[in-house]
């Protein structure tokens, strides 16, 4: 399938994306060089095992910490929320310092 999208986008335009981390270390095995982020919600656990493996995230902003996002730009790693769509979660992930905010809304 990648094959098939490097043919189509530029891949170091592309992120890949997933709720389920070991399909994201397979294709790191498979394309080492693309970026990957996990897809993290509440009851999720285990965000330290992306810093190991080089993972950025997409967490709900409702499971986010500032720690944890010191943790992953500490980690040179990308820190991304959803769904902000309302002026007070948009503003709080703002203090957050994250790095992209997700909103059906803004």
């Amino acid at each position: 399938m990648f094959t098939l999208a490097g043919q189509v986008y530029d891949l170091s335009r592309c992120i890949l994306q997933s709720f389920d981390f070991d399909n994201l270390l397979k294709a790191r095995e498979q394309f080492p060089d693309l970026p990957i982020m996990l897809t993290y919600g509440e009851g999720d656990t285990g965000w330290e095992r992306c810093i190991e493996h080089g993972f950025s995230i997409d967490a709900d902003y409702k499971v986010v910490t500032e720690e944890m996002v010191a943790a992953f730009h500490d980690a040179g790693l990308e820190f991304a929320v959803w769904t902000a769509n309302d002026i007070f979660s948009l503003s709080y992930c703002k203090s957050l310092g994250v790095d992209y905010i997700e909103s059906d809304l803004f």
